[in-house]
């Protein structure tokens, strides 16, 4: 850095020759201290998002509460925040010339351009591009889950209240809030009391079955009308979308869904189920032309075929801990070793970001053959 010596282009650049340095700009930046260098910035990393958030003045949001590890968070991405230490010495310059900005051209004088410098930064914010940390999502949402009468405005949370305690963006806390099955209540979101939830859907399926309506095909409005005596019209509307979809006046109830919730309803008070009578209890407790199948229960029961008899107990995925280690060793503690295809539905959600479902296994299992079905399982590491 230049001192109180000034020097003008001639002496530099026969210096800069000396050097083995020269300029095709007939430019020569001499970098000053700024009068005011003792101004605090702190220097973020621009990932591709990040800039192009920047760029469109889209808003950037660090979010944490104080006993949380801070992320930032843009429309749809959110990214783990650290400070990265550097040895290499970093300059902020508001008016330093880049010859690739200037497009190559030359400056028709030889001149010497003094440059501020307002800081010189021993470390810059790195950011790492991370999944959504929604597990505070949920445990906010069962604090008040509503339960048909709602005669309290404690424990409950509009979007901008989940934003300011939810690790998410906008868009990850709003896909969040749907695959929770919330319901927006006069401008907070609530999930429903499960055996709230679970009366309002029996009755339409029992109304569904009574009026001999297609399940794939019904009024919504005909349903509400009859119901609403027992029920608001915005729940039957929120169930029927719980396990189907809404176009219009027409409803369609989705097979797999109601299947599930009817396993679900049986599973929930027994613990370990007879598998064979299991299934024959769950056949005959959907409704007349939906069909039962075992892969409509990944991720929410576990079987046991080695077990006599065998057995099958609700096993959900949205009831284990969203800590990968913590998970692992949960699902090593029911069963040591796992095929992938038994694995894959309880921790497919943890593969956000930059790490991929392979890159998850190999962290935290070890594979080996069974010899009796030929196939790969995982275990785990600490048995290794």
């Amino acid at each position: 850095m230049a001192g109180n010596l000034k020097r003008d282009y001639t002496q530099i650049s026969q210096s800069a020759e000396q050097a083995g340095l020269s300029s095709h700009l007939n430019l020569v930046q001499e970098l000053v201290l700024s009068p005011d260098n003792n101004r605090q910035f702190q220097l973020l990393e621009a990932t591709p998002e990040i800039l192009e958030a920047i760029e469109s003045s889209r808003k950037i949001v660090f979010r944490g509460e104080e006993e949380d590890d801070v992320t930032l968070c843009v429309d749809n991405a959110t990214f783990d925040v650290r400070i990265a230490e550097t040895s290499n010495t970093l300059l902020l310059s508001p008016n330093c010339i880049w010859p690739q900005r200037d497009h190559g051209s030359s400056f028709q004088e030889c001149k010497v351009q003094e440059c501020q410098t307002w800081a010189i930064p021993k470390s810059y914010l790195e950011l790492r591009k991370c999944g959504p940390r929604i597990h505070k999502l949920k445990r906010l949402l069962q604090e008040n889950p509503f339960k048909g009468v709602d005669d309290t405005k404690e424990n409950k949370y509009t979007l901008k209240d989940l934003l300011n305690k939810v690790q998410a963006s906008e868009g990850e806390l709003l896909a969040a809030i749907e695959a929770m099955n919330a319901c927006n209540i006069d401008g907070y979101w609530r999930i429903l009391d499960e055996s709230y939830k679970e009366q309002v859907f029996q009755c339409i399926i029992n109304l569904v079955e009574e009026k001999d309506w297609n399940f794939h095909n019904f009024s919504l409005g005909e349903c509400c009308d009859i119901l609403e005596e027992l029920y608001p019209r915005f729940i039957i509307n929120h169930c029927i979308k719980c396990y189907g979809t809404i176009d219009e006046d027409k409803c369609f109830l989705d097979e797999d869904k109601v299947c599930r919730q009817c396993a679900i309803s049986i599973l929930k008070p027994a613990g370990k189920f007879n598998y064979e009578e299991f299934m024959q209890c769950w056949e005959s407790s959907v409704p007349i032309g939906m069909h039962t199948k075992i892969e409509q229960l990944k991720g929410y029961a576990l079987t046991d075929t080695t077990s006599k008899p065998p057995v099958i107990w609700l096993f959900q995925v949205s009831e284990l801990p969203p800590d990968p280690y913590v998970r692992f060793n949960k699902l090593f503690k029911v069963r040591t070793k796992w095929s992938l295809e038994e694995i894959e539905p309880y921790i497919k959600d943890l593969a956000t970001g930059s790490q991929s479902l392979n890159t998850i296994l190999l962290k935290y299992t070890r594979t080996s053959t069974d010899l009796v079905r030929g196939i790969k399982v995982y275990s785990s590491k600490k048995l290794a």
